[in-house]
């Protein structure tokens, strides 16, 4: 059997019976599909695979989808069984909207407006003008932090005295995909929110310059634009080193199912600290546990984008933040070119008719291939 490209690795996990507790075992399995010769295929040439060895992926993507979708959408509709002398009760269930795949504008950081420095302006009232600007930016950000705090306790249909119904009406609808960022972006944001309000109270308006060292203790509401793409160009740069010491050990390794790609998914998608960088390596007890959450974190936000309309309801800003979400890299691409690799992401993650964990160990194996060398769909 010819397992040389990502399809083919690919068409053989079909054939595992994969359920979630299992992936894991599988993906062991996956990585000796993977790089029977090593990553020589990818790693040690420049130039992309050829044609001939893009094979047609699986399925036709939005056959396997509606068949997945329609089979869920009917166990769903399936009535169970009522107790005898109680009535059945339906509930709402109202198709997903565009709006759906979008969270609320307050887990992104508001617009910051500095000012434009006049001719005839001083040197000390810029500055000051500027510092001022920067604090109204940074108390917006964590109005928002308090913003979706009540968002994520006010869940809709629940109506509270001390919440009003224009809080009742922005909570996005549960199980949904801007339900889903919500509170992951909330969560990420809360374990930050202690350390930056110290911080901002210590330094006012020289914040900016303090937290140029380590922005990443900053919540992402309160992230200047600098400190965003600051971020964003690192963990490329961490990235691409990651992925190059990833295929060396696979290459140099005669047992290459031991170089399972936890560390190397850790560090791509900036789950551990760069302090492991600089040892040489990452414990598998610390990477493992973040990998697995994470992935389980990504098969379940594709599937609900899906629902929720795919990439075309994403708005622009959304969209890097879901490249970024899955290791693609944002850096110097339009939003064009970030729509159709995210889609193609997308199309080949979940265009299968297995369950959450083949789903699973497809994003596992694209992390370990850079986007101009996944395959093609016909």
């Amino acid at each position: 059997m010819n397992c040389r490209t990502p399809s083919s690795a690919l068409r053989a996990t079909m054939r595992l019976g994969l359920d979630v507790n299992g992936s894991y075992s599988s993906i062991r399995r996956l990585a000796i599909l993977s790089f029977p010769e090593g990553p020589a295929s990818f790693g040690q040439s420049k130039s992309r695979i050829t044609q001939r060895q893009r094979r047609p992926f699986l399925y036709a993507p939005s056959n396997a989808i509606q068949r997945c979708y329609s089979s869920q959408s009917a166990a769903a509709q399936k009535p169970g069984p009522v107790e005898e002398h109680q009535p059945s009760q339906q509930s709402p269930n109202p198709m997903p909207s565009p709006e759906d795949a979008n969270p609320p504008s307050t887990t992104r950081p508001p617009p910051l407006d500095t000012p434009v420095r006049q001719p005839d302006m001083s040197t000390f009232k810029y500055l000051f003008s500027t510092g001022k600007a920067y604090l109204g930016f940074y108390k917006n950000g964590i109005k928002n932090i308090y913003h979706n705090t009540r968002l994520v306790y006010n869940p809709r249909g629940e109506s509270s005295s001390s919440s009003p119904s224009d809080i009742q009406s922005l909570v996005p609808r549960p199980g949904t995909r801007s339900h889903l960022l919500l509170r992951d972006r909330w969560n990420h944001d809360i374990r930050r929110l202690p350390i930056f309000i110290l911080l901002f109270i210590v330094c006012g308006e020289f914040t900016p310059f303090v937290v140029v060292a380590v922005p990443s203790i900053v919540p992402y509401t309160c992230r200047i634009p600098q400190h965003v793409a600051k971020l964003r160009k690192q963990l490329e740069e961490r990235r691409a080193h990651s992925l190059s010491d990833y295929n060396y050990a696979v290459q140099s390794s005669a047992k290459p199912e031991h170089q399972l790609p936890f560390a190397h998914v850790a560090r791509s998608l900036g789950l551990v600290s760069s302090f492991w960088d600089r040892i040489g390596f990452v414990p598998e007890f610390v990477a493992k546990p973040r990998v697995e959450k994470r992935l389980l974190f990504l098969a379940e936000d594709s599937m609900l984008l899906l629902k929720a309309g795919g990439v075309p309801a994403l708005e622009d800003e959304e969209v890097k933040l879901a490249c970024c979400d899955r290791g693609i890299d944002v850096t110097g691409r339009s939003d064009e070119e970030l729509r159709d690799v995210l889609s193609r992401w997308l199309r080949l993650v979940t265009q299968h008719e297995g369950g959450k964990g083949e789903t699973v160990v497809r994003v596992m194996h694209l992390l370990t291939w850079p986007d101009s060398e996944w395959p093609f769909e016909e």
